[in-house]
């Protein structure tokens, strides 16, 4: 019925035409609609035909509604029915070819002005416009909003609107990636923006054309390297400003002879170990050194009673030790030198020196070094006063066999 309409209509204005003085062209009925010959022949509708332009329509309209330059409406039962259907051919050479080129005009009144404005009732298989060649958009592009958002002015946007969620696919035949935005969330993530792979294919981030992050398909995120192997895979080093926090796990350096291990426990303590190459953290392993969260430090020694201790021989060139009490007192006048009589008693009854412990508690109990060495060094001092009251005794018994000696020579 559409089409009689049509028929019926265009045979009017071409006999307006050839009112007109366009006899020299010939209109041609077919069983494919009209044509027009010949090939050369430019026409004008609303406006004088143009060189170049082989159809140029322009309508001007002051009054409100809807006007159209062109309209075109189609009913099919065939498979493929087309609207208008435009193809571009040329030459080999530099110049442009196009198979649709349109301009829209800039008006300063509260409407807006479309050079395409295509609409669909939505249906699953229903589009406003299908590309199958290449697009070029000068201007800003919006999908599903006639205003893309450019509130900081730049030169060029592209916006995919929609209510509650919209995206932005990328594929191959193989491949599937894009951007979304979701107000609930999707995917297990958040409500926010996604980015990312749809397909089982891992998403890299790149600059200058080197991939500098890569997420594999498991959720393994690596940092120069495109196969990362943990959680996080670094291949390089890595500085934090501030604070670099872990809940439990190990960090693990491996070495071409060993791997270096520090675990961090859920008791709070800090083990330090290695282990042989590969091998699992948590098994096949040496205990090296263990800090636990009282602060006590053990080398050798997984339960440290002490803010250090060692299960082996210490090697420094110097050890500085503090202590209070100095034995500088044994010099004082009143200071109570024990007799040689009681300090050998007690040696004959108990086998070591008075305050000094015996080998026994030294075995099971260990040794304070800066007791130790205040303790020693009052049994120096006092050997020393032992000695000196020795010397003032042997020098009294020189001076009495100088005498006894000088009277036995007198006599003679």
């Amino acid at each position: 019925m559409k089409t009689t309409i049509f028929k019926t209509l265009f045979s009017a204005f071409v006999l307006t035409m050839s009112v007109f003085g366009l006899q020299a062209q010939s209109w041609i009925t077919g069983t494919n609609g009209l044509s027009l010959t010949p090939t050369s022949t430019n026409l004008g509708i609303g406006t004088p035909a143009s060189s170049g332009v082989k159809l140029n329509i322009a309508n001007f309209s002051s009054t409100t509604g809807t006007t159209y330059g062109l309209f075109s409406e189609v009913e099919s039962s065939s498979q493929l029915a087309y609207s208008a259907y435009l193809v571009a051919t040329g030459s080999n050479d530099n110049s442009s070819i196009y198979g649709l080129y349109i301009t829209s005009g800039n008006y300063s009144n509260n409407g807006k002005t479309y050079g395409i404005y295509a609409s669909t009732s939505g249906g699953i298989n229903q589009w406003a416009g299908y590309f199958a060649g290449r697009v070029a958009v000068t201007g800003n592009l919006g999908v599903g909003t006639d205003t893309p958002e450019n509130t900081e002015n730049w030169n060029k946007v592209a916006e995919v609107r929609g209510t509650t969620n919209s995206k932005f696919i990328v594929t191959t035949n193989s491949i599937t990636s894009g951007l979304w935005s979701h107000n609930t969330g999707t995917y297990g993530s958040l409500a926010g923006g996604i980015t990312g792979t749809a397909s089982n294919h891992p998403f890299s981030i790149v600059t200058n054309k080197i991939s500098r992050m890569t997420i594999s398909t498991s959720g393994n995120v690596g940092i120069g390297t495109t196969s990362p192997a943990e959680k996080l895979d670094v291949n390089g080093s890595i500085k934090a400003a501030n604070r670099i926090y872990m809940a439990g796990g190990h960090f693990v350096f491996s070495g071409t002879s060993g791997n270096g291990v520090i675990n961090f426990g859920s008791n709070g303590k800090l083990y330090f170990r290695s282990n042989s190459v590969n091998g699992d953290p948590d098994s096949n392993f040496t205990e090296l050194m263990t800090l636990q969260s009282n602060g006590n430090l053990g080398i050798g020694i997984t339960n440290p009673t002490n803010k250090l201790e060692v299960n082996g021989t210490i090697r420094a060139k110097e050890v500085k030790l503090e202590t209070t009490n100095w034995p500088d007192y044994v010099f004082a006048p009143d200071y109570q030198l024990p007799s040689l009589e009681s300090v050998s008693s007690h040696i004959k009854e108990y086998k070591h020196l008075p305050d000094i412990p015996s080998a026994q508690e030294v075995a099971e109990q260990g040794i304070n070094l800066s007791e130790m060495s205040t303790l020693l060094l009052r049994k120096i001092e006092e050997l020393t006063l032992y000695t000196i009251e020795q010397g003032k005794a042997i020098e009294n018994l020189q001076n009495k066999n100088e005498e006894l000696e000088r009277r036995i020579n007198e006599q003679k």
